[in-house]
C-alpha cells in the first residue's frame, strides 16, 4: 500500500463553490452549529438480523452520505439530513451512530484535512472513528473528481476547462484510486475490528445517447464517462483494500437523474420539491440503506 505521504494532490476546483451552492439551496431548510461529528443513538426499532447489531457505527463521506435533499436538516454547514442512508441504516440495525459525514468532503477531508466553512471547522472525519467501532461506512471520491460540482456548473453551460482530455482523466482517476486504497487502509488500522463498507455513488446518467436537459450532448458524454470511471475506481480500490463494496451505481439503474420525476431516485437539474439537483432524494437514500443492509447480510 502506498504511504499516505505519497498521495498526489488533486484538483480542488469547484469544491468550495459546491459547498456554498448546497448551503444556498438548503438555507431555508435548517441551520445549526457544526463543530464536529454528530453523535446520537438511533431510534429504537426492530433490529435487523444483519450483523453487526451492537456497538458503534461511524458514518463518513460527502453529501451522498450526509443526505441533503433526503429529509429535514439536522445541522448547518455539513447539511446532514435525518433521512440520510447512514441514519436509516442505523435505525434498522439498532446501533449507536456517530455521523461525521459532511457535504463537499474529499478524501483528504476524511483522512487528514479539516473542512472550513467561514468561521467554523469540521475536523478530519477519521478522528470520529473509535478503536472499538463495529461498523464504518464511507462514501467518498466523487468530489476529488469534482463530479457533482461539474454537474452544477453545467446547468448554464460547462466552461471549456471542465471537459478535460482523456489522458488527464486517466491520470486523475489513477491518483484517486490509490488514495481510496490508502484511506481504506487507514480506517482499518484505526478500527481493526470494524466491518468497513464502502458505499458507492449512484448512477446519474444511465445512457449518454438520451437527452438530459440542460446538458448538451458533449457534456452528457463527458459526465457519463466520469461516472463510469468513478465506478471502476471504487470497484478496484475496494477489491485491493479487501473491504465490502455496495454497488449503488448498478443498484440505481433504471432510476437515474434523466428519468421522469416519478422514476428518479437521484435528482437532475429540476428536482422534486425538497430535493436538490444531482443528489439522491429520500427514496434514493432509503435504497442506499437497503443496498448496504443487503451487502452486510450477504457477507460480501
Amino acid at each position: 500500500m502506498p504511504p499516505h505521504a505519497d498521495r498526489r494532490p488533486r484538483p480542488g476546483r469547484g469544491i468550495a463553490g459546491l459547498a456554498l451552492g448546497l448551503v444556498l439551496l438548503l438555507a431555508a431548510c435548517g441551520s445549526g452549529d457544526d463543530a464536529g461529528p454528530d453523535t446520537d443513538t438511533a431510534p429504537s426499532s426492530t433490529p435487523s438480523d444483519v450483523a453487526p447489531r451492537e456497538g458503534t457505527y461511524v458514518a463518513l463521506g460527502s453529501s451522498a452520505a450526509a443526505g441533503p435533499g433526503a429529509g429535514a436538516l439536522l445541522d448547518g454547514p455539513c447539511l446532514r439530513s435525518e433521512e440520510s442512508y447512514p441514519r436509516v441504516l442505523a435505525a434498522r440495525l439498532g446501533m449507536e451512530l456517530i455521523d461525521a459525514s459532511c457535504s463537499a468532503a474529499t478524501i483528504d477531508n476524511v483522512v487528514d484535512t479539516p473542512q472550513r466553512f467561514g468561521d467554523s471547522e469540521q475536523p478530519p472525519q477519521i478522528e470520529a472513528v473509535t478503536e472499538d467501532a463495529a461498523l464504518i461506512t464511507v462514501t467518498a471520491g466523487g468530489n476529488d473528481m469534482d463530479y457533482i460540482g461539474t454537474f452544477m456548473d453545467c446547468h448554464s453551460g460547462c466552461p471549456p476547462e471542465r471537459l478535460d482530455d482523456e489522458a488527464s482523466r486517466d491520470a486523475r482517476f489513477a491518483a484517486v484510486t490509490e488514495e481510496l486504497v490508502v484511506m481504506l487502509g487507514l480506517l482499518s488500522d484505526r478500527a481493526p475490528q470494524a466491518r468497513i463498507v464502502f458505499v458507492g455513488f449512484p448512477i446519474v446518467i444511465e445512457d449518454p445517447s438520451q437527452p438530459c436537459a440542460p446538458l448538451t450532448e458533449e457534456e452528457t458524454d463527458f459526465l457519463f464517462d466520469v461516472g463510469e470511471r468513478l465506478q471502476a475506481a471504487f470497484v478496484e480500490a475496494t477489491d485491493r483494500a479487501d473491504v465490502t463494496y455496495v454497488d449503488s451505481y448498478e443498484g440505481f439503474r433504471g432510476h437515474g437523474a434523466c428519468r421522469p420525476s416519478e422514476e428518479r431516485w437521484i435528482e437532475g437539474a429540476d428536482p422534486i420539491p425538497g430535493a436538490i439537483p444531482w443528489h439522491p432524494n429520500a427514496t434514493g437514500a432509503a435504497v442506499m440503506a437497503d443496498l448496504t443492509e443487503q451487502a452486510l447480510s450477504s457477507g460480501r
